[in-house]
């Protein structure tokens, strides 16, 4: 005695026309699941293109895939190489751009002309990734054949017994260069009237009569000028009159 076949209650209205077929297996798998949305997107669209009897040649562009998603092409790619990485498509077509002819696809969960679907995404398992915030050792306590180069370039020594991180720097333990300006350990007197102390803006004296304030050299070989400008000028004046004051105080 045959059963009758049971109708839903609730029933898609689809005017018609076709079904886009995708399994509730697939969506609950582990490989559907890791699928970026684009992905989920594309799958859609190629499986749209399946009329029942072209599964292994569905042919679908990128141009037409970009235009269906509205989405860039970098993404499309990235969206049909995951969906073969993860078992879900097969190329079984390349496409000539010369020709002007698209890839055509397989659907790895639908059967084909005489031989059943593959079922590829069931033996999709996930890849570990790449951890990118690994702390690397200092040299000093690694032992592998990366540790040499380093040791070379931190100066560091086998013999030293100290660690790259407390090794001295050129300009720590070198004498400085008499070529170079000194730099300003105290704050100047300037920093009151806006001057910046700082060593980037200290600049080295030189033999060309020069701005007694700020030392930029004058254009001309006047020597009787002492300022370049007048903002110089009372910079000048209001640094002398500080320095008196301090004086009295004192």
């Amino acid at each position: 005695m045959s059963r009758a076949k049971v109708k839903a209650d609730c029933r898609a209205d689809n005017r018609g026309g076709q079904w886009v077929g995708i399994p509730k297996c697939l969506v609950d798998s582990a490989a559907y699941r890791a699928l970026s949305a684009e992905a989920r997107a594309i799958l859609l669209e190629i499986a749209s293109r399946m009329n029942g009897y072209n599964n292994g040649k569905i042919g679908i562009s990128q141009r037409e895939l970009v235009s269906s998603l509205g989405c860039h092409n970098r993404k499309v790619i990235a969206g049909i190489a995951q969906l073969v990485e993860h078992g879900f498509l097969v190329v079984n077509v390349e496409g000539k751009w010369k020709e002007r002819q698209a890839r055509e696809y397989r659907l790895t969960f639908v059967s084909t002309k005489g031989a059943p679907a593959t079922n590829d995404y069931l033996g999709w398992t996930p890849t570990k990734k790449k951890s990118g915030g690994a702390k690397v050792a200092p040299a000093a306590f690694r032992s592998d054949a990366t540790a040499a180069p380093m040791r070379s370039f931190l100066g560091a020594t086998a013999a030293s017994g100290k660690s790259d991180m407390f090794e001295k720097t050129a300009v720590s333990s070198n004498e400085p260069d008499a070529t170079l300006a000194p730099l300003i350990t105290k704050p100047s007197l300037g920093s009151h009237f806006g001057i910046s102390n700082h060593p980037r803006n200290t600049i080295a004296p030189s033999a060309a009569p020069a701005c007694e304030r700020c030392g930029i050299p004058f254009a001309s070989n006047v020597k009787s000028k002492r300022f370049c400008s007048e903002a110089c000028r009372k910079s000048a004046e209001g640094a002398r009159r500080y320095t008196r004051s301090q004086e009295t105080a004192v």
